[in-house]
């Protein structure tokens, strides 16, 4: 019904018609249909999908601002880049627009060179933690050597990475998908993750999960949160084309 709204308007409505006191095919309805105005409103103001997000952007040509008062990123992503941005997101502000893509299109040619099924080899003197979704609803994490606690948004995040340690050459990560949506840290989320893929490509695992695809990201938030954020639609394709 999410991914196809229409048809499901549909369905729904021939149930309610051979059922009129099926209250749970009335709420579907209602919910199908709110759905669907809402993906006529983003069509109406559609102005035309923006080429790849990487095509023709000239990052060097970008200027920081000199009141930009967080760590710079050159070439290479660093820890030390990493525990500033951190710290900004904690207090509200913003990495700039610049770095958010070449985190992204650094990371994006990091993932698309690895093969479809990544196998993994865990050193006897390696950690592994695997999470689930990191946007709101809590699932079961594992851990090779117990289980951990279930995730929701960035502080969530940072109360995992505290109680079980940070990405590092002894300790490997695995999130199942399920970056963005549901949550108004989302953009917080997926560029940490992309920060850590880039800095510890052997170490940092991303799968994909259902809401990496841009018709849910339109319903449940992630591309409005984009938009708020940066106010710039190559941000937006920016950030959705890692998947």
């Amino acid at each position: 019904a999410i991914l196809k709204p229409k048809d499901a308007v549909k369905d729904f409505k021939k149930c309610v018609e051979l059922d009129p006191k099926n209250n749970d095919a009335k709420i579907k309805l209602a919910e199908c249909q709110k759905i669907v105005r809402q993906l006529n409103f983003y069509a109406a103001i559609e102005v035309g999908d923006e080429p790849s997000a990487a095509e023709g952007l000239d990052l060097d040509s970008m200027a920081i601002e000199p009141d930009y008062d967080g760590v710079r990123l050159g070439d290479e992503m660093t820890q030390e880049f990493i525990d500033d941005m951190i710290e900004r997101f904690k207090n509200g502000k913003k990495i700039h627009k610049k770095y958010v893509y070449q985190i992204v299109i650094a990371t994006k040619k990091i993932v698309y060179d690895e093969p479809t099924m990544v196998e993994m080899t865990i050193p006897d003197d390696v950690k592994l933690t695997v999470c689930g979704d990191t946007h709101g609803k809590p699932v079961y994490s594992y851990r090779v050597t117990k289980l951990t606690g279930s995730i929701g948004q960035y502080y969530d995040l940072m109360e995992l990475f505290r109680l079980n340690g940070r990405p590092s050459d002894k300790h490997y990560y695995l999130f199942n998908g399920d970056f963005v949506d549901r949550g108004s840290w989302s953009t917080e989320i997926a560029l940490l993750l992309y920060a850590y893929k880039w800095l510890r490509p052997h170490g940092m695992f991303l799968n994909r999960g259902n809401h990496e695809t841009d018709d849910m990201n339109k319903v449940y938030g992630f591309e409005g949160e984009c938009k708020a954020k940066y106010n710039d639609r190559l941000v937006i394709h920016a950030m959705r084309s890692y998947y």
